[in-house]
């Protein structure tokens, strides 16, 4: 087993060698100043949701509001789904396997 780990600017690269290559990739957030952090329009939640007692006060009675989220969180809510586009894509088109014999 073996890990290789590289670090670029906001990015983490992590290569595992077990008994087979795992390849991820990590985007490093920092929350240290109010420029971390983004100012996002929300919907207040419905009386039913989970954790609508505490989700629900800052909205107080307005419909909308804006808040201040962490940029991480952002780009969770924004890119959440590019695994599931990425598979989508991947049973769509047709991918070959080279093979080489000697």
């Amino acid at each position: 087993m073996c890990a290789i780990i590289i670090r670029n600017n906001k990015m983490l690269y992590f290569c595992w060698l077990n008994n087979n290559v795992v390849l991820t990739l990590f985007i490093i957030y920092v929350i240290y100043t109010s420029t971390d952090l983004i100012e996002r329009e929300r919907r207040r939640p419905n009386k039913t949701s989970t954790n609508a007692i505490i989700a629900r006060k800052p909205f107080r009675d307005d419909v909308r509001k804006k808040l201040s989220i962490p940029t991480f969180i952002n780009d969770y809510n924004y890119k959440m789904g590019g695994v599931d586009i990425g598979k989508k894509y991947k049973t769509k088109y047709e991918t070959y396997k080279l093979v080489f014999r000697n």
